[in-house]
């Protein structure tokens, strides 16, 4: 009767581990369906969005020729304050000729930004392995008295969780008997050895990054769009504004490499975190465990906190973070 509630327990807690580690791999496979979804061409269908942006490009040019108007008269009022004519005309056509292209701007700058994070998505994902086999794989061994035995080198542990066969119910409640219970020494040992606590821990922080992710890449989406609607306005109030417009492109830039870099991050982690579980640290395989389990708590933290160096070079904060101070 006791062995069975064992098992109950082992299967509940094999079913909330895989549950976690799951989430994981759906969450990447969200975070790039989030990254190919071009938020641009799905409302240039829609005809309230083709009107109102018809109507905005006409509310710009009018305010262009209204600022134009404006230049021309302070020119005339103040003759040597500011640009000279020949300036203000240059600034005139830049600033019509931004209102009329950027539409074009936008919709290559939108595919540009998605073939480029479908490539840095692609990088980890190409050689057909996910993030839970590799990070799980660590969590789980044979119990050391079962090393000695014959069938030990018969079953393979990531293969069987690829594969989905080591929750099976032989394999997975699989025991032997063992002489370390020396006050009952009949009693059997589980082959299987899972570190519950550090399987939970590591898997919750590590989806718990990649939850924030997505809501910054959301958040991304609809920015981009909102940029792409104001940006013929914002360039033609910039008559004798440089730096207006350059707010425009700077911003647009940032938001062109903000789902390339996320998908960067998570790919380079996934690569690290693979190599960390081939390499043994320690022949102690507690202590090897654990130095795995803080560097992989390292790569969830890099993903939470992001790069200073990417973020100054960017002009925003790429990060998970971003996605929790939104929230």
């Amino acid at each position: 009767m006791l062995l069975k509630a064992l098992d109950l327990l082992r299967t509940l807690g094999w079913a909330l581990i895989h549950f976690i580690f799951q989430l994981i791999d759906s969450l990447f496979d969200i975070l790039k369906g989030l990254n190919a979804y071009d938020i641009i061409d799905s409302v240039a269908g829609d005809n309230t969005f083709v009107t109102f942006h018809k109507g905005i490009l006409v509310i710009a040019l009018t305010l262009l020729g209204l600022f134009a108007i404006t230049r021309f008269v302070k020119k005339i009022i103040e003759p040597d304050e500011g640009l000279t004519s020949s300036g203000i005309v240059k600034e005139i056509v830049t600033c019509g000729v931004m209102v009329m292209l950027s539409t074009f701007l936008f919709v290559q700058s939108s595919n540009f930004a998605l073939q480029l994070s479908g490539y840095t998505s692609n990088i980890f994902s190409g050689n057909n392995v996910t993030l839970s086999n590799e990070m799980l794989t660590m969590f789980i061994d044979y119990t050391d008295s079962y090393k000695a035995s014959e069938d030990f080198a018969k079953e393979n542990i990531s293969s069987n969780i690829k594969n989905g066969n080591f929750n099976g119910k032989k394999m997975y409640n699989d025991k032997f008997v063992t002489d370390s219970n020396w006050i009952m020494p009949d009693e059997k040992d589980y082959k299987y050895s899972i570190n519950w606590i550090l399987a939970v821990i590591v898997g919750g922080f590590f989806l718990y990054s990649l939850f924030f992710c997505g809501m910054m890449l959301a958040r991304r989406q609809i920015e981009f769009l909102f940029l792409f609607v104001i940006s013929p306005i914002i360039f033609a109030t910039s008559v004798g504004n440089k730096e207006r417009r350059s707010a425009v492109i700077q911003q647009l830039v940032s938001l062109m490499l903000q789902g390339a870099v996320i998908m960067l991050i998570i790919s380079l982690t996934a690569i690290v975190m693979k190599q960390i579980n081939s390499t043994e640290f320690f022949t102690n395989g507690f202590k090897d465990m654990i130095i795995k389990s803080i560097m992989y708590i390292g790569c969830g933290s890099f993903l939470l906190t992001g790069s200073q160096v990417v973020n100054r070079f960017i002009g925003g904060n790429v990060s998970a973070n971003s996605g929790r101070e939104q929230l």
